[in-house]
């Protein structure tokens, strides 16, 4: 019981402490936000689930169904760069040490994590449960309100499966190779997979393999498609899930009645299998997890201490250095003063400082693979190298960017940094400029080549996407103080724009040619607007 007492304890701390963060509110925010348009309008121009060109009627059971669709892949994705913080910020904070001290076990830890992760992720569920019901009354076209159709899907269907998220979340923190940037870029991909599979749903075989419960709930309403319009040939081919402009040709979607998901025991014993393995996951982070080895009060702390006291100088030698110290002090001071002052400032010595400590710590591999992508951008055929290069090119620097802006907080330096002369106008500049310069030796040769062939928007529009994504590193590192929001934005719009060729939104420029500068506009003056962002954000940490 006492077990249990304290864990409750400390999920209802922690959970208590994140829901004060505003990075939970902008997020709740956003979640509402995409609840709303991920029910259209009745006379949208857009879609977000369309079967055959049909659509359930928006009564309780479809409108629970639907929001659990799309809900799950939104906080699946977003949800896990929120909540991916837990123990990082025990480590920073110092709370390691209290903790270490402690008779806590690992197990007691983890699933802490696990849990509170799942409340944070669990009471944005209950907003957008409350967010459908006043947007079934808004749309209007069936008002009788059922708690059951709009909850039951959340609570059998989204939980377990943001629970496994919850748990993933911890294990990819307390795993050394995942706790950075290489982990969020891991689990982006373990998204897509799991999107992938679930979009699968609609086979027989593969109805509950998903996390994400997609293919609890295609099957039923592909059925609800099929029997209300039997005279179609409905297959199940012609299923889109997610925003599509102008889905359907522009047509208007056909409205059915929907009954809602058949909880069978199989549905639901699939989703208990997901939500024990959930838990499976909480309690195997365990096993990796050091119980804050480094920062806290043990034996290995005690052995450095030691070591460190007998590295120390003896009373009489500290008094031998502060002699000779004195003694030569003038010496130095009169060499100092002998040196002339200068005031120049050297922006490219800055940037070229800058540079070297975003690239500080690269492995060697990275700049072979930035070579040899280049090299393929110049030599392969053009449009073998706008389909397959060109999104790795995209994406290779997207670790180096990533501190931008948040290296400050992340290391301690920040007192150090804003006492220098001029922080705003001198090193965030020369910060940006740092990005851009890596940006243009990686994907430059793109940007030459286009312009060799001829396509003088994409060459421009290329060049003006170099820009964009470090202004949107530096504005995000500026505003959190960490890199978790820009790998999350960045990660989703390179999957949209770069690697799914979305022309209004690719910045690369290998789709300029359908666009014209159209796209390079827009990304400058979003280039501008974050950059200003990051200078009043920066300038109010400088006022603090």
């Amino acid at each position: 019981m006492n077990a249990l007492r304290r864990l409750a304890r400390l999920v209802s701390g922690d959970f208590a402490e994140r829901t004060r963060r505003y990075s939970f509110l902008v997020t709740l925010g956003l979640t509402v936000w995409a609840a709303t348009i991920f029910v259209p309008p009745l006379d949208a121009t857009y879609t977000t689930v369309n079967i055959h060109g049909h659509r359930g009627t928006y009564n309780s059971a479809w409108i629970g169904a639907q929001l659990t669709l799309l809900v799950n892949a939104f906080l699946g994705l977003v949800g896990f760069f929120l909540v991916k913080s837990a123990v990082d910020r025990d480590r920073h904070s110092r709370v390691g040490e209290l903790l270490a001290a402690t008779p806590m076990s690992r197990v007691s830890y983890t699933l802490s994590k696990a849990l509170s992760n799942l409340a944070v992720l669990a009471s944005m569920v209950a907003v957008v449960v409350v967010c459908s019901a006043v947007l079934q009354w808004v749309r209007g076209e069936d008002l009788r309100i059922d708690p059951a159709g709009l909850a039951l899907p959340h609570l059998l269907i989204t939980l377990p499966s943001l629970a496994l998220v919850a748990s993933l979340a911890v294990l990819f923190e307390v795993l050394p190779l995942l706790s950075g940037g290489l982990g969020n870029i891991a689990w982006f991909i373990l998204w897509s997979v799991g999107g992938v599979m679930g979009s699968e749903g609609g086979r027989s075989s593969a109805t509950h393999a998903d996390p994400m419960g997609i293919g609890s709930i295609i099957p039923g309403m592909i059925a609800a498609t099929r029997k209300a319009f039997p005279g179609e040939d409905i297959t199940g081919q012609r299923v889109a899930i997610g925003l599509q402009i102008g889905g359907n040709e522009g047509r208007p979607l056909v409205p059915f009645v929907y009954q809602g998901i058949d909880w069978t025991p199989e549905v639901v014993g699939w989703r208990l299998v997901w939500l024990g393995v959930a838990f499976t996951v909480a309690v195997a982070a365990a096993l990796p997890f050091d119980r804050f080895a480094n920062e806290g009060f043990g034996v290995g702390s005690l052995l450095r201490g030691r070591r460190k006291r007998e590295r120390e100088p003896s009373p009489e030698d500290r008094g031998e250095a502060r002699t000779a110290t004195a003694t030569t002090v003038p010496f130095e001071v009169a060499r100092l003063a002998a040196v002339p002052p200068t005031w120049r400032f050297d922006l490219p010595a800055l940037v070229r400082a800058e540079i070297v400590v975003a690239l500080k710590g690269t492995p060697r591999g990275w700049y072979l693979v930035a070579l040899a992508l280049s090299i393929v951008a110049l030599a392969a055929p053009l449009e073998g190298v706008k389909m397959g290069a060109v999104p790795v090119l995209a994406i290779w620097p997207m670790l180096v960017w990533s501190p931008l802006g948040a290296r400050e907080m992340r290391h301690g330096t920040a007192e150090l940094l804003f006492s220098s002369p001029r922080p705003l106008s001198r090193q965030l500049p020369a910060a940006w400029l740092a990005g851009v310069a890596i940006g243009v030796v990686v994907s430059g040769a793109f940007g030459l080549r286009l312009a060799l062939a001829g396509d003088g928007a994409g060459a421009i529009t290329c060049l003006v996407g170099i820009a964009f994504v470090p202004a949107l590193a530096l504005a995000c590192g500026v505003l959190t103080g960490n890199s978790r929001l820009f790998e999350a934005l960045y990660l989703l719009l390179w999957y949209v724009a770069a690697l799914n060729h979305v022309p209004v939104l690719d910045f690369t420029g290998a789709m300029a040619a359908q666009t014209g500068l159209g796209v390079a506009a827009g990304y400058a003056l979003a280039t501008a607007a974050l950059l200003a962002v990051a200078w009043a954000a920066r300038q109010r940490q400088l006022t603090r």
